[in-house]
């Protein structure tokens, strides 16, 4: 054999042999990414102990760090609580982050007796210890001491059927003299998983929102986590209070998230303390390379003082900055988080909502309020009155009448529209936006005789009428209350107000008081329903000295205002849709069909409205005001909204000049008509899933969707102005179709 054979097979075994090993590393690097997924039990639980077992999980936790790790028994699927060297490399992090993705929680500390507000973080795994961990009945009872800070609390885990609770009690917090705990972030990377997995983090910016794992590249390089306060900002201003009102896409109307991994999901939903929890959303790239999303529990208040007055070298030098402090008193409310764990083909947004929704109806925290073969009603905003500020005179602008009111009721009426939900904004004296008037209706109105008069024409014809009033906010011009005692405080004691100094937020035992006693009046006069302005929202905590309140005596009180009316047989609709208000309400309305959009989210999804839907009628914006009428409509369809119109009876352009000239084009001449045919063609094509659940959405394609019922039917959107084939039906572009058992059914 000469010598180039030798070289030629010599050559052709070494690469042979170097393509083997390379195969040999990719096999082994695949099995390990496949291990991820599927946690094997016996190499994750070295260091647990079992605790816990029901039909569906297994309960374990690590005695030396307190960490848990639970397994599903439908497919072995292991969540655990502290991130795995094996599914993470932890070698290029620095200690403090490999301390944090190994603790089963932090605490974020305060010095209460320095000025400036300083926030110190501490791990239980290298600043505190496990001094006594007790079984209890399905779980294990950690109590935790950070010996240094002169801190102690108590971790209760529980398995539940499918779920496991998570509670922080109020009682079992001990702080020092001189330290205090701001907040609690609750295991933070609890399902944490990378890009190579296939899922998604879900939350609920507006509607809902989802960050998916793939798409890692497609974000910033300078990508930040994001936090979401539920039911509104933490911070109490003024002018954020009325951006809410503005746009509630920005809201976190629900306390939840979700984690799909795989063929796996939990939803974790905050069953104690809600009102004063965050929830931190932060994806694959920052810091490190893992999505996941916790609660933080905040157990302080920070506020803003004025530092105007600073002494430098003797002298005083006036300076327009700023200071924060924290209070004193920490809220002693108990922490409890439910975690459900689903799989399979549950494992989804989709199931995420049916798993929610059911445990919001067990619990009596959703209200049922559409019966079935109910017609889809149509949602009529009538606004009705407003002041045009002048030089010299204001003038008063009628826009509707109660008699206009009914005129327009009947136009509806002849025009098909047999079942209508009527609501009347600005019928108060001297008009919209004159907080805090409340009652009586306004003369150049009609009065208290034409209240009276259209009240008696909704009775006879069957129309549910709302009277829309505002209870929380008041402006100095308009007198009847004080802005030292009935207002909300700020914790420098000043008064939270507007940039105009004359805006302000009512106390909520005040706007309580204030709301009884219109109640009481205007059930004299009628016997229709009234819209409370503002409390779905947002909440706020007040440090007012007469009778201060957290964010949870808030809600209380927002929740009797609801409470009196439904005591009292009458229907309540509510601005908003926080989840306290669920039980109670008729009607929601401007629920958002939109999130805010913030560079981690890759899709909008309707997670709200799947909760909801069939439950309670909600709308979103007013029909007359989009921008497209066909494709409003069809995101109607997909969302499972009521049509909504908000009209007047006299022309758009007499509100040029006024606060509330958004309303553009709403002179009824020119919008009810449509109306009608959106009303008809909903009842005609709709009706079939008015009072039924949405237990699955998904997008099929790029603009089409596919939305399934309870009861077996199914509706496909197609936004697109293309015609297209989807599940083998032809949808025409820019148009829905309804599918039953037996095919379209129209």
């Amino acid at each position: 054999m000469n010598s180039s054979k030798v070289c030629c097979i010599y050559l052709y075994l070494k690469k042979s042999i170097i393509l083997f090993l390379v195969c040999a590393i990719l096999i082994s690097s695949l099995c390990v990414n496949f291990s991820n997924i599927v946690l094997a039990a016996n190499d994750v639980l070295e260091e647990y102990e079992k605790i816990a077992e029901t039909q569906d999980l297994v309960l374990y936790c690590s005695m030396k760090t307190g960490n848990i790790a639970v397994k599903d028994k439908r497919n072995n699927y292991i969540w655990t609580s502290a991130v795995d060297q094996e599914v993470c490399d932890l070698s290029n992090s620095n200690d403090v982050w490999k301390t944090y993705m190994t603790s089963l929680f932090t605490i974020s500390c305060i010095d209460k007796k320095e000025k400036e507000t300083r926030e110190n973080t501490y791990y239980p795994v290298s600043d505190g210890k496990i001094v006594e961990a007790a079984r209890i009945n399905n779980g294990i009872s950690l109590n935790y001491d950070f010996t240094s800070l002169g801190i102690g609390l108590t971790l209760e885990i529980k398995l539940d059927g499918d779920s496991m609770t998570v509670c922080i009690p109020a009682d079992k917090i001990q702080e020092s003299e001189n330290k205090g705990i701001k907040s609690i972030e609750l295991m933070p990377f609890f399902g944490a998983a990378d890009h190579t997995v296939d899922g998604y983090l879900l939350y609920p910016d507006g509607c809902g929102a989802i960050t998916k794992y793939a798409n890692v590249d497609q974000r910033s390089k300078n990508v930040k986590a994001f936090t979401w306060d539920i039911y509104g900002a933490e911070q109490v201003d003024f002018n954020e209070c009325k951006q809410m009102e503005k746009d509630q896409k920005y809201q976190a109307m629900l306390p939840i998230y979700g984690i799909k991994n795989g063929d796996n999901a939990i939803l974790a939903a905050v069953e104690k303390g809600a009102e004063d929890t965050s929830i931190k959303v932060s994806p694959d790239g920052f810091i490190v390379n893992l999505n996941r999303a916790s609660f933080a529990f905040n157990y302080r208040h920070f506020y803003k003082i004025n530092l105007s007055n600073i002494v430098v070298n003797g002298a005083s030098v006036l300076r327009n900055t700023m200071g924060t402090r924290v209070d004193k008193e920490m809220i002693k409310t108990d922490r409890e988080v439910r975690i459900f764990f689903l799989s399979g083909e549950t494992a989804n947004y989709s199931g995420m909502a049916n798993t929610y929704r059911e445990y919001l109806i067990k619990s009596n925290l959703l209200k049922k309020v559409i019966i079935e073969n109910d017609n889809i009603p149509l949602a009529l905003e009538l606004f009705m009155g407003i002041k045009e500020n002048r030089l010299l005179f204001d003038k008063y602008v009628t826009m509707t009448t109660f008699k206009n009111a009914i005129s327009i009721s009947e136009e509806l009426k002849n025009a098909g529209v047999d079942s209508m939900q009527v609501m009347l904004k600005g019928w108060t004296k001297g008009g919209y936006g004159l907080y805090p008037v409340n009652w009586p209706p306004e003369k150049k109105l009609g009065g208290k005789k034409g209240l009276r008069e259209f009240s008696d024409y909704a009775r006879k014809n069957n129309m549910q009428i709302f009277m829309r009033n505002n209870f929380i906010q008041a402006d100095s011009k308009n007198r009847g209350f004080s802005t030292r005692n009935d207002v909300v405080m700020q914790g420098s004691n000043l008064p939270v107000t507007g940039m105009g100094k004359t805006e302000f937020l009512f106390n909520p035992f005040f706007a309580l008081q204030r709301f009884v006693s219109f109640f009481n009046e205007f059930s004299r006069w009628c016997s229709e329903g009234v819209a409370l302005e503002r409390i779905g929202i947002n909440i706020y905590h007040d440090y007012n000295k007469a009778n201060p309140a957290g964010r949870a005596e808030t809600i209380e009180k927002w929740e009797d205002m609801l409470d009196t009316v439904i005591r009292n047989q009458r229907p309540a609709a509510v601005e908003g849709g926080n989840q306290y208000v669920l039980k109670y309400a008729d009607r929601l309305c401007d629920i958002p069909v939109r999130s805010s959009q913030y560079n981690i989210t890759d899709e909008e999804v309707p997670f709200y409205q799947m909760v909801v839907h069939g439950m309670i009628p909600y709308t979103s914006e007013a029909a007359n005001l989009s921008y497209d009428l066909t494709m409003h409509k069809l995101k109607l369809v997909e969302y499972g909204c009521m049509p909504y119109f908000e009209l007047t009876y006299s022309k758009s352009t007499n509100l040029n000049n006024t606060e509330y000239n958004k309303l553009f084009t709403s002179y009824y001449i020119n919008w009810y008509k449509q109306a009608a045919d959106i009303y008809n063609e909903f009842n005609e094509r709709l009706k079939c899933v008015w009072s039924q659940k949405i237990i699955e959405h998904d997008k099929m394609e790029e603009n089409t969707y596919r939305i399934r019922y309870s009861n077996g039917i199914t509706v496909y959107v197609n936004y697109s102005k293309n015609d297209i084939e989807c599940d083998g039906y032809s949808i025409k572009g820019k148009d829905y179709i309804v599918v039953g058992k037996g095919g379209v059914i129209n």
